[in-house]
């Protein structure tokens, strides 16, 4: 099985690394993301209200590991999931998101 490293930067600096089995984009959004942009319809939370939500946790989370504070691994995984959200609401560049097949494989 092939596997893949996908690493997730803000403001050059890298904050997610994560071990995948796939490199496709669209299928990593729907396994972190859509459930959380539908979740937001269903509770009336408007689109915009959703983008600037995720803005704010992601830079919540990066404001964290510049300073050096202990990140809890479920926070990372939301920053992952936000990111993926706002990816596909086109609000984030795709050059944030790095994923590398690896060399070795077993």
């Amino acid at each position: 099985m092939k596997s893949y490293t996908m690493y997730l930067y803000h403001n050059d600096e890298r904050i997610f690394k994560n071990k995948l089995f796939t490199d496709d984009v669209q299928k990593i959004y729907q396994d972190m993301s859509h459930k959380l942009i539908i979740n937001g319809f269903k509770n009336n939370i408007s689109i915009d209200k959703q983008i600037s939500t995720y803005k704010i946790f992601m830079d919540k989370i990066y404001n964290m590991k510049v300073n050096c504070y202990k990140i809890k691994a479920s926070d990372l995984l939301m920053y992952c999931s936000c990111f993926f959200a706002l990816h596909k609401m086109n609000q984030v560049s795709p050059d944030n998101c790095i994923i590398i097949k690896n060399k070795y494989q077993n």
